[in-house]
């Protein structure tokens, strides 16, 4: 399901604003959150053939809640390029992909996460509008353990 067309199918009342969207490969919904600064809550939607809105919760209790930007949705580039772009640069097969996409430095970027079979994370943050990787990172899940 393209974002967008998810993002459509949500109503919510204007003193809420975007901040992140989120995907999982092969799953065929996206997560929203959703923050408003005058009471300090944020809302989640899950958007898949139906609507499941989670309640209120204080963004306290999520780290630099803050920080939070309305995300800037008007980008050139979707998950799917964003993933095409960071999984040429890996070597090995990934058995689980994640999308999210926040603002970065005041721009929208798309941060993509593999799990691979070999245990190791990838993670890159790819500009939304350029499509430039704006960073690049990796580690062993066996130093996680």
């Amino acid at each position: 399901m393209n974002m967008l067309d998810a993002l459509d199918k949500i109503e919510i009342s204007s003193d809420y604003f975007l901040v992140s969207a989120f995907m999982e490969e092969g799953k065929d919904a996206w997560t929203f959150m959703f923050f408003c600064k005058a009471d300090n809550t944020v809302i989640d939607f899950r958007v898949g053939e139906s609507v499941e809105k989670g309640s209120a919760q204080n963004a306290a209790n999520i780290p630099n809640h803050e920080n939070f930007q309305e995300l800037d949705v008007n980008i050139k580039i979707d998950h799917l390029s964003a993933t095409e772009k960071a999984r040429s640069k890996i070597h090995s097969k990934p058995s689980a992909i994640y999308a999210a996409l926040t603002m970065k430095n005041g721009s929208p970027a798309w941060s993509i996460s593999f799990i691979c079979l070999d245990l190791n994370a990838y993670i890159f943050d790819i500009d939304a509008k350029s499509g430039e990787i704006m960073k690049e990172d990796s580690f062993s899940l066996f130093t996680k353990l």
